[in-house]
């Protein structure tokens, strides 16, 4: 909350990551381990606990502010595009094939993903271009794929997924350079 805090945002919407979960920092510079109440403005405010340690880089911390989920291309705020962190997901269906959904699935992540953004259900989703996502191709490359929420998670990051990609688009998510085919598309009420 602190971070969060002090990087502007008013959210509530705080999920607390360690053990490098964004990937390893640089080695040099890492401070050392905090301790806040969670009332501070600053995260110089914390009380600092070094005892002469520093924190190993595959023992950073994290923080996600909000959600991180948008829907983008679409005629209002609940339809589009779906995109995490700014960057378009692609596919919601963990272990799905291609264009089609599991009948399991059909309902369970869309649906938890309208929730998370505020709405009641999704109404309409699209797995890719190909199956008739009717927003616009999208062109940056996702970070985030294979989602497959059960329908009791708060978080995108609660449902299962492949493992975040942060410097680069997923071989799944495209075919060839075709970046933006399997882009998820929904329409929530």
């Amino acid at each position: 909350t602190v971070v969060c805090r002090e990087l502007g945002f008013t959210t509530k919407e705080v999920t607390a990551f360690g053990n490098s979960y964004f990937g390893e920092p640089s080695p040099y510079g890492l401070s050392s381990w905090f301790d806040c109440s969670g009332n501070e403005e600053r995260l110089a405010d914390c009380k600092k606990m070094t005892g002469g340690k520093f924190c190993p880089s595959n023992r950073a911390a994290g923080v996600m502010c909000g959600h991180g989920l948008e829907l983008k291309g679409g005629s209002g705020k609940y339809e589009g595009n779906l995109f995490f962190q700014g960057a378009p997901v692609c596919s919601l269906n963990a272990g799905g094939n291609g264009d089609h959904w599991r009948e399991s699935d059909k309902e369970k992540t869309p649906t938890s993903v309208c929730k998370m953004l505020g709405y009641k259900r999704a109404s309409a989703a699209w797995m890719s271009i190909s199956n008739g996502n009717p927003f616009p191709k999208t062109t940056g490359q996702s970070i985030l794929s294979g989602v497959k929420c059960s329908g009791m998670e708060s978080s995108i990051l609660d449902c299962s997924h492949e493992e975040l990609n942060w410097s680069g688009s997923r071989e799944s998510c495209r075919t060839g350079s075709d970046f933006g085919k399997w882009t998820v598309g929904l329409r929530c009420e």
